[in-house]
C-alpha cells in the first residue's frame, strides 16, 4: 500500500519533527519510483502487444492528451501509446512523424525529438512553425485548442530547460512567422 504525504515545512507552530519530514520525503520518493516503475511496465506491455502501426494508430487526429487526463488521473491511452511508439523509433522514424499529414503524430514526432534528439529540436520546430492545424488538447482536466505551432512552441517555454542562446533563438524564430502564435502576442507587448 502506498501512502501519499504532504507536509509544507514552513509552519514552525506545527511541532513536527525534521525526522517525520524526512520520513514523509522518502514515502513520496518511494511513491514517485514506484509509479515510474509502474509506467515503465505499462510501456513494455504496450510494445509487447501492439505493433508499431497500431501505435501509430493509437495517435491519429487532432487531439493530444498528457500522460494523466480527466480529475481523476487516468492513464491516457494515447500518451502510453506515444511512449511506447518513442522506445521503438529511430531518429529516422521521429522525422518521419514531424512529416506526416497526421497533426496528433506530427506534434508527438517533435516531442520525441526533443526527448531523444535534442540538439535538432528547434531545427525541427522551423518546420512547424507556420502549421496552423488545431489541435484540442487535454492536460489532465484541461481543455484547449490552439495551432499545432503554438502547441510546440508553448511545450519549449514550459520545459525552461532552453538555454539563454536557444531562447534568443526562440523569440527570433516566433517574432518571423507569419503565422500569429500566441507567444508572439507576448513578446511584441513586450516591445
Amino acid at each position: 500500500m502506498i501512502f501519499l504525504l504532504f507536509h509544507s515545512c514552513d509552519s514552525p507552530q506545527d511541532n513536527i519533527s525534521h525526522e517525520k519530514v524526512i520520513q514523509d520525503s522518502l514515502y513520496w520518493m518511494t511513491y514517485e519510483r514506484e509509479m515510474e516503475a509502474y509506467f515503465d511496465s505499462l510501456i513494455v506491455d504496450r510494445i509487447n502487444k501492439k505493433t508499431k502501426i497500431e501505435l501509430i494508430n493509437d495517435i491519429k487526429g487532432h487531439h493530444i492528451s498528457s500522460a494523466y487526463v480527466r480529475i481523476e488521473g487516468s492513464l491516457s491511452d494515447q500518451y502510453l501509446s506515444y511512449e511506447a511508439l518513442l522506445k521503438i523509433s529511430s531518429k529516422e522514424d521521429l522525422f518521419e512523424m514531424v512529416n506526416t499529414t497526421n497533426p496528433s503524430l506530427r506534434y508527438y514526432g517533435f516531442l520525441g525529438i526533443f526527448n531523444q534528439e535534442r540538439e535538432y529540436t528547434l531545427k525541427t520546430l522551423k518546420q512547424l512553425i507556420g502549421d496552423t492545424t488545431k489541435i484540442t488538447t487535454q492536460f489532465g482536466c484541461v481543455f484547449d485548442k490552439m495551432t499545432l505551432a503554438d502547441l510546440c512552441v508553448n511545450f519549449l517555454l514550459e520545459t525552461e530547460s532552453l538555454s539563454k542562446e536557444e531562447k534568443s533563438k526562440l523569440d527570433r524564430m516566433v517574432l518571423a512567422s507569419p503565422v500569429n502564435l500566441r507567444y508572439k502576442k507576448q513578446l511584441k507587448s513586450k516591445q
